[in-house]
């Protein structure tokens, strides 16, 4: 009869060291690869109801919101952002647009899903055309209702939905 153990000889089926640290770096490269393909985004701030409400139903940026606009591209441009933002030109500034659920028609901007485009938009126009942003390295997005921050039900839960939030994300040329 010819078996293993008449020959002194074993199965092993546990893996060696060498085996387990192959998988783990195998496993570290996998999840590296992934994370330098996922975008990372920092948020900057934001311009909301405490800073300057947004009329609503309007795009146009409050008189008030300047002074925080200038803030935050002072953080990204000379503050705290600026070893990002100087140092690595794969990071983009994207303004997200929100907007309350409201209904909203207007025959330019359809609904509430292009008012917070245009909200979004209006702070892109700010940054390019007055501090100077490159055109290609900054996005904007709009959300329209569909995140809201807190409940519509009262006007000041409203408020606080017409908002502005500010990041910087690492695209990698992708976005």
């Amino acid at each position: 009869m010819n078996s293993f153990t008449d020959h002194n000889e074993s199965l092993n089926i546990w893996p060696s060291f060498a085996d387990i640290a192959f998988c783990a770096m195998v496993v570290f490269l996998i999840y590296a690869l992934y994370l330098m393909s996922v975008p990372q985004n920092v948020k900057v701030g934001n311009i909301d109801a405490k800073t300057a409400d947004f009329a609503s139903g309007s795009a146009k940026l409050p008189q008030a919101a300047y002074a925080s606009l200038d803030s935050l591209h002072d953080k990204i441009v000379r503050g705290e952002y600026s070893p990002m933002w100087e140092g690595d030109s794969t990071y983009i500034i994207v303004v997200a647009g929100h907007t309350d659920n409201v209904p909203f028609y207007d025959a330019k901007l359809i609904n509430n899903w292009g008012l917070s485009s245009a909200r979004a938009q209006s702070v892109v126009n700010y940054f390019v055309d007055i501090k100077g942003i490159d055109p290609k390295r900054i996005r904007a997005i709009g959300y329209g209702e569909n995140k809201p921050k807190t409940s519509n039900a009262t006007e000041e839960g409203r408020a606080k939905n017409r908002r502005i939030e500010v990041f910087l994300m690492k695209s990698g040329g992708k976005i």
